[in-house]
């Protein structure tokens, strides 16, 4: 009997141990993980501590972003183009319009003088800021100064309209060859510059006008005369009237005359 109540204390033993242990090891797991209300509690603090954190920097974020947006507005434009589209006022055009270059300037790199895609470029970017410029008298929401006449002096003005009115000449082309009949963009810069131009004359008669601005507008008109006829109707009579209109307010006693539409 000994040996069978040794067997059954050592047994009886074990268990103990393993009751002890599994006790031991489930009192450690509720000691280390959370109750839910715990939990609970610890996420409803951190979401009051992230509002006070995100309450409390805003202004300086406000101030950072005014910051990053007044460099963005003073950052200087890459190109003429950008220049006239971020312009509304009439100081803000002139502006852009002095970035203009023109086939006689001095020291123009090669690939201005003889390439077609930025004589394209210049061409609508002057009949762009003409037409704004138009806009911008018609509102005039900015001022010019005294009665705006001197606005006809302004070299910034004269550099608009030389630019819209040299056209590209292709040095391999044949000379007696108008390349702008076949090229509708060309048309299109035309009619936009004449149109502008139109309206700041009807707004703002000019008092006196610089020789220059008297050379490039004839240039203009004589462009019209010369592309009127591969105009579509419509288009081809608004020219022709936006021309007749600059002629009686630029050139009163001149006595031209565009032709008569046929």
């Amino acid at each position: 009997m000994r040996p069978m109540a040794q067997h059954v204390v050592a047994i009886v033993s074990l268990l103990l141990l393993i009751e002890h242990a599994l006790s031991f090891c489930c009192t450690s797991l509720l000691t280390v993980s959370p109750r839910p209300n715990r939990i609970a509690r610890e996420r409803s603090f951190r979401r009051r501590r992230g509002r006070r954190r995100s309450i409390l920097p805003a202004p300086l974020l406000l101030a950072g972003q005014s910051v990053t947006d007044s460099r963005k507005q003073s950052r200087k434009p890459k190109s003429a183009g950008e220049a006239i589209q971020k312009a509304s006022t009439i100081q803000e055009l002139l502006q852009a319009a002095s970035l203009l270059w023109l086939p006689t300037d001095p020291n123009l790199a090669s690939h201005l003088r003889v390439q077609k895609v930025h004589h394209d470029k210049r061409l609508r970017w002057s009949s762009q800021v003409l037409l704004k410029l138009g806009s911008a008298c018609d509102v005039r929401n900015d001022s010019v100064g005294g009665d705006g006449g001197r606005l006809w002096e302004d070299v910034r003005l004269e550099r608009a309209i030389l630019a819209a009115a040299i056209p590209f000449k292709d040095a391999s082309a044949n000379p007696d060859d108008n390349e702008e009949e076949d090229d509708a963009r060309a048309r299109a810069c035309l009619h936009d510059a004449v149109r502008g131009l139109h309206i700041i004359a009807g707004r703002i008669p000019p008092s006196s006008i610089s020789a220059d601005a008297r050379h490039g507008i004839n240039a203009l008109l004589q462009r019209v005369e010369d592309l009127a006829p591969y105009y579509p109707l419509k288009e081809a009579m608004e020219v022709r009237w936006a021309a007749r209109g600059i002629l009686a307010r630029v050139f009163p006693r001149d006595g031209r005359n565009i032709p008569r539409l046929e």
